[in-house]
């Protein structure tokens, strides 16, 4: 098919022709085969991509709807928690350092 024969040695410029021609087909069909994968993945992909989408949209409407930063209990809380640390630390200096 081309041109040559079992057990007779081809000429370089030949062998280096159908060497060249396999390994330009083989890229072209790696890309070829790469193009359609990819295609298929895509078109596989739009289902989930709209089920992200509309989750994406609920959780900002809901995020957006819901009340944010601390509220006012919170505040009394952290407050009162925080002056109750530090009388409680200062006292304990204050008998650590005084009481010596």
């Amino acid at each position: 098919m081309y041109g040559l024969e079992s057990g007779q040695s081809s000429p370089n410029e030949l062998v280096a022709e159908l060497l060249d021609a396999s390994v330009d087909e083989g890229q072209e069909a790696a890309e070829k085969s790469f193009n359609e994968g990819y295609r298929q993945g895509l078109l596989d992909g739009q289902p989930d991509a709209a089920w992200w989408e509309s989750f994406y949209r609920s959780m900002h409407e809901t995020m957006e709807k819901e009340q944010h930063g601390p509220t006012w209990g919170t505040v009394a809380i952290a407050g009162g928690a925080g002056l109750l640390l530090g009388v409680s630390i200062s006292s304990i200096l204050a008998i650590v350092f005084l009481g010596q």
